[in-house]
């Protein structure tokens, strides 16, 4: 089993990059459930769910899984500028707007 990290995100509301406001709150906007590790690979990951419809290849997707690495790397905007994949939401307005979405696409919750 490989070290566990030191670096990892806290639970909670997330905006990937490629999030855009004109699109709504719920564009590109994730609930993070925090580090997941794969039993037979050893690796450390992320596990979370869109606060969209995500569909690919006709399925709708509920939980997805990024490699902690990559969840917590930089990349560039369109300018060029180093900025974060995913930023943690910490608006109060928002994150509200974000629970009342979850409690639409996630009832049993």
């Amino acid at each position: 089993m490989k070290e566990v990290p030191t670096q990892n995100p806290e639970p909670g509301f997330y905006y990937h990059f490629k999030h855009d406001e004109t699109k709504g709150v719920t564009d590109h906007a994730y609930e993070v459930f925090g580090p997941s590790w794969h039993t037979e690979t050893g690796e450390w990951s992320v596990m979370y769910r869109p606060l969209y419809d995500l569909i690919i290849d006709d399925v709708l997707i509920t939980i997805c899984n990024r490699p902690l690495a990559m969840f917590l790397e930089e990349t560039k905007d369109k300018s060029g500028t180093s900025i974060p994949r995913f930023a943690k939401i910490t608006n109060g307005r928002t994150i509200q707007a974000l629970r009342k979405v979850r409690s639409h696409l996630y009832p049993s919750l």
